[in-house]
């Protein structure tokens, strides 16, 4: 059975991020971009800002006891001819306008392709720095990567629409079942995968097909199905398989996953999917109950 009123509470009251944890984040994030437009290091820099990731697609989840939540804003930059050959100048640049400063000076970290500010209650914000490369129609978006002093293609405004679409296809329930599955992943210790990763490999499973044979009518038959198409999809793969960026920046996600988490993935996305179908087909409403609460743990 598909207890629609139980996935609903169950997201609502244990899944979800809550709302005032939001509104803090979008606080935070609107005096972060007041302090860096107005600091010194860069001056006249700010093209504009924009949120990324699981924000921006609106799959955030509560985190664990004694974990973050994050939040991850890209800040548009202007090139800089002179930075071309080292672009790990513009993280620096970010960084030293945060030191500058000593209401954040304590709190950044400098990460590869971002600088972190952390804050007291569990919670960071990573700014993402990038230019636009190029004249138009060939311009690019581009990142940093510190490490190896370079720029890496990147779209995250694209990826954010595909998103957009995929979930409309699926009648709003990728974005409820990616957050199910982020839900899985922190509190089993079965499997990891990261985010990028996780959401790419299920909103690439919401097709025409599905929309035909109504899978995505709720949640319960969404999961079901995104579910079933991917332990279809990553049975095909022995090894680790390459993750195409969907927004066709021509970027790859794979380099953030290894062969040894894939594969644990893998199993247990398989184990995952014939109980999923058991819940969601059992017709005695307490059995059912009590498959899906072995899927989800007693909260559900």
């Amino acid at each position: 059975m598909k207890h629609s009123d139980r996935f609903a509470k169950f997201l609502a009251t244990t899944v979800n991020l809550n709302q005032s944890r939001l509104d803090d984040l979008d606080s935070r994030v609107a005096a972060i971009i007041r302090h860096l437009k107005a600091s010194r290091a860069l001056d006249g820099m700010i093209a504009t800002s924009i949120p990324q990731g699981s924000w921006a697609q609106r799959t955030i989840i509560r985190p664990l006891a004694g974990d973050e939540f994050d939040a991850d804003i890209l800040l548009r930059l202007r090139d800089v001819r002179d930075w071309s050959q080292h672009p790990r100048k513009y993280l620096s640049a970010v960084t030293a306008a945060f030191t500058e400063s000593g209401r954040y000076a304590t709190l950044v970290q400098k990460k590869n392709r971002c600088v972190r500010v952390h804050y007291a209650n569990l919670c960071h914000v990573d700014i993402v720095p990038y230019v636009i490369r190029g004249i138009y129609p060939f311009e690019a978006k581009r990142i940093v990567n510190w490490d190896g002093d370079c720029f890496e293609p990147a779209d995250p405004d694209r990826l954010t629409g595909w998103m957009r679409r995929q979930d409309g296809r699926a009648k709003g329930n990728l974005r409820k079942s990616i957050r199910l599955f982020k839900y899985l992943r922190d509190r089993r210790d079965d499997f990891s995968v990261p985010s990028i990763i996780l959401t790419t490999l299920l909103g690439n499973r919401v097709n025409w097909w599905g929309e035909l044979l109504d899978q995505y009518a709720d949640l319960p038959s969404t999961f079901a199905s995104l579910t079933s198409g991917l332990d279809s999809w990553l049975q095909a793969h022995n090894s680790l398989p390459t993750i195409n960026d969907p927004s066709g920046s021509g970027a790859s996600f794979s380099h953030r996953w290894s062969q040894r988490s894939f594969g644990r993935f893998r199993d247990h996305v398989h184990g995952l999917s014939p109980r999923v179908r058991s819940a969601l087909g059992e017709k005695d409403s307490l059995q059912s109950a009590k498959l899906w609460q072995q899927i989800f743990g007693p909260e559900f």
